[in-house]
């Protein structure tokens, strides 16, 4: 069945012949700027943890990793050192947060491992030593990933393609305390190249994977059985040299996708958003007229930020009350 953001009879396969609902939201996007930013570089970008907003910069002069409360944007701390030591960052991954436990943990792609820092500690220690909360194969790397418990990491996995000699990606499932990975065993036979972002949404036990590459989203369960998948109008099994979807979020009962359609040597980033429901209906697209480096999600306060590439402004966000409450 084709259609704008309806599904089929079997609920496997939603083909989107449009996505033409656009609004222009690029008036309301504010900057973030708080004056107690350390100073980051341009390659510096926000993501949100439990009650953080944290600012990753893998090229700082100084530390890498600063963090502020979400809800008051008071500046809490900073962490991270650059460099090949004991409890220094070679190549900076994903950061998370363990509430119950009051870390912030840290993946250290080049040392394939996690490090883990006492949150009260690096408030009012400055050269605060982390320890190393788990160390993983470096031909299985939790590329991004939302943890919810040392059991439980949801997100996009990269995996040694040795016939290939290369590093795919897929969504997946990390068990931190034992090192286990599983990807979902659902892709689609004839594409070339597999890069992927993800998001999890807890309240909807969904788990969202988009495709870089192509323009297919796949939509599975907690256990990572496909519910269904999206096919949109530049789909392509053959594929079209086009980047596709940036990053992904979850909001409420809805997804949010940054995406861009463009040629990829024309190295243009996404300007807009696709929202979709939890079924996989699309509902519209929103411009913010910037090029979007990365997106991350303030679902309690209802706020999306942006990570920029744009020599103007770096951070913004865009206040989602009203417009898709």
């Amino acid at each position: 069945m084709v259609g704008c953001g309806n599904h089929n009879e079997s609920g496997e396969v939603i083909i989107q012949s449009k996505r033409n609902n656009l609004i222009d939201l690029s008036f309301q996007v504010r900057e973030f700027n708080p004056d107690e930013l350390p100073m980051s570089s341009s390659h510096a970008y926000l993501q949100v943890h439990d009650d953080f907003l944290i600012v990753k910069d893998h090229r700082a002069v100084g530390k890498m990793i600063h963090l502020f409360n979400k809800d008051t944007w008071d500046y809490v701390g900073s962490a991270g050192d650059i460099g090949q030591g004991p409890g220094e960052i070679s190549n900076l991954g994903s950061v998370a947060i363990d509430a119950l436990k009051g870390l912030l943990l840290v993946t250290d792609l080049g040392g394939s491992r996690v490090l883990s820092y006492d949150i009260d500690s690096i408030m009012v220690v400055a050269d605060y030593t982390p320890h190393v909360r788990v160390k993983f194969e470096n031909t299985t790397i939790p590329v991004s990933y939302q943890y919810l418990t040392d059991t439980l990491s949801y997100g996009v996995i990269g995996y040694a393609n040795f016939e290939r000699n290369t590093m795919a990606q897929m969504a997946g499932i990390w068990n931190m305390s034992t090192g286990e990975v599983i990807t979902h065993k659902h892709e689609l036979a004839g594409l070339k190249v597999f890069r992927v972002s993800c998001a999890y949404s807890v309240d909807n036990q969904i788990l969202i994977e988009c495709n870089r590459y192509y323009d297919l989203i796949n939509v599975f369960d907690k256990d990572l059985n496909l519910k269904f998948r999206i096919k949109g109008p530049q789909w392509s099994v053959n594929g079209d040299n086009k980047r596709h979807f940036g990053d992904v979020v979850c909001y409420k009962d809805k997804f949010i996708a940054a995406y861009a359609g463009y040629d990829y040597d024309k190295q243009q980033y996404a300007k807009q958003c696709h929202v979709f429901s939890m079924n996989g209906d699309y509902l519209m697209t929103f411009n913010v007229g910037k090029n979007i480096w990365h997106l991350t999600i303030d679902e309690e306060n209802g706020l999306i930020y942006f990570t920029f590439a744009d020599e103007v402004m770096q951070f913004g966000y865009l206040d989602l009350k009203g417009i898709l409450d």
